[in-house]
């Protein structure tokens, strides 16, 4: 390997030897360059398809706190028409799933239990809550979707999807019992694609104190080390059942999938501890967290405010893409060092696809206020024109008054002494012009610089 002359270098090298590390990378890389479509993004669908199919009780360790859940959010980032939703359709193409991943978009807080279960209540009984499936992968085309329905007055969505990130419950407190869905932790595969606009992504900065854009994995649309020429197609990918423990249902009638087996489901039921698949990760893995765990408990309150909030889940998310790696790669046992490795170049790629977007709000916010800057001047300038007018206007009538008074003729000098206010004595030539152009005085120049001004009779 040739020695890397700056950052852009190691990084570019680094991707490289990332599509290069397995079969089904090259296979991603070269799939999506014959459609045309950038790597990356289209790695970030395949991905999130890949995870949707992992049933929900396969979890990662209790490393930090309790068992961390695999569920997977991505942001796919580029400009309008930049292919967004062609990698979308690549991604469909390239991974052939069992189950079929069933794909919605979210509308609410509330609707995301209603993707997994509803309520039915037989007349004078008690509700039931009937299982419908335990996977959902939720896909937005555009992030001012998701954020809209986000800023609704009394919206739940974002707490939910951040709840949902986490494998935590699902559901909510109704005194009502025909509402009151509840789906257990880790009960449930829940994961999330949305398209962003770099000029739009404020709608996922904005919840940073939330812990929300922490929690994506951030793909971009370009290709910048693309060859020239397109390669061949290869054939898809296939990504078979998991096997062993654990259940997956996706679409119960298409799946073959018997109603009353949905109760193996239990969605209204904590998992119990036969039911869990702890993936493996590798020590050295478990004491980089450890480590970095550890600076975090000894820091002030104070202190922590230095710390960058956007890497609050770091390691969580990385953790993510190992076990999403690993999955692709056809094993289920647990997190190696090299799944580890090339999760940190898919996570690096996420930081500069992130920083990158940041720089465009930033810069968009720039000009914006020197647009409102502009603005504001012109609108003060309008005001002081506006200002000196009525002003000129008062000053020309004082000098009618004045001359008036004075029989109709007065010198320049006398007026300007006695007949005009002090905040009005600098306008009295534009006053004057103002007068002559009416015809209403005579301005006549005589010996000595004087000045005679007379009404027009």
């Amino acid at each position: 390997m040739k020695v890397a002359e700056s950052l852009a270098d190691v990084v570019a090298l680094d991707e490289d030897e990332f599509w290069e590390s397995r079969p089904e990378l090259r296979t991603i890389r070269d799939f999506a360059r014959a459609r045309l479509t950038a790597p990356w993004s289209t790695f970030g669908y395949v991905l999130a398809r890949a995870v949707a199919v992992i049933p929900p009780t396969v979890v990662l360790p209790p490393i930090v706190g309790s068992v961390a859940s695999l569920n997977t959010f991505v942001a796919v980032v580029g400009p309008s028409g930049s292919g967004k939703g062609a990698s979308d359709g690549v991604a469909r193409d390239l991974l052939q799933t069992t189950p079929r991943v069933h794909t919605v978009k979210p509308g609410s807080g509330e609707g995301i239990p209603k993707e997994y279960a509803w309520i039915n209540t037989p007349r004078g009984k008690t509700p039931i809550q009937h299982p419908l499936r335990n996977s959902v992968l939720f896909n937005v085309s555009e992030i001012d979707t998701l954020a809209n329905l986000g800023r609704r007055s009394g919206s739940t969505l974002m707490p939910e999807l951040r709840a949902a990130w986490s494998g935590e419950e699902l559901g909510f407190a109704y005194s009502d019992q025909t509402k009151k869905l509840r789906i257990e932790p880790h009960r449930f595969r829940m994961c999330l694609v949305t398209g962003v606009q770099p000029g739009q992504a404020g709608a996922l900065f904005e919840e940073t104190s939330g812990g929300t854009p922490q929690r994506f994995l951030w793909m971009p649309t370009n290709d910048l080390n693309r060859p020239r020429s397109l390669p061949d197609e290869p054939p898809p990918l296939d990504l078979p059942e998991w096997p062993g423990r654990g259940v997956l249902v996706t679409e119960p009638d298409d799946d073959g999938v018997e109603r009353e087996d949905l109760g193996l489901l239990k969605l209204h039921l904590p998992v119990e501890r036969i039911e869990w698949h702890t993936l493996d990760v590798p020590q050295a893995v478990r004491d980089a967290i450890h480590q970095d765990r550890s600076a975090g408990l000894d820091r002030s309150i104070a202190g922590a405010a230095d710390v960058d909030p956007l890497e609050g889940h770091w390691f969580l998310v990385r953790l993510k893409i190992a076990a999403g790696l690993m999955w692709l790669n056809g094993r289920r046992d647990g997190v190696t060092d090299e799944d580890w490795e090339l999760a940190g170049v898919v996570k690096a790629v996420s930081d500069r696809t992130r920083a990158e977007a940041q720089e465009v709000l930033a810069k968009n916010a720039r000009q914006e206020s020197i647009q409102r800057g502009r603005a504001a001047g012109h609108r003060s300038v309008a005001a002081r024109e506006v200002t000196e007018e009525d002003d000129i206007k008062r000053a020309a009538q004082r000098i009618t008054g004045y001359l008036e008074r004075k029989g109709g003729t007065a010198t320049r000098s006398l007026i300007r002494k006695d007949g005009l206010r002090p905040d009005i004595k600098p306008l009295i030539d534009d006053a004057l012009a103002r007068l002559v152009d009416a015809g209403t005085v005579t301005v006549t120049e005589g010996d000595h610089g004087r000045v005679e001004v007379s009404l027009c009779r």
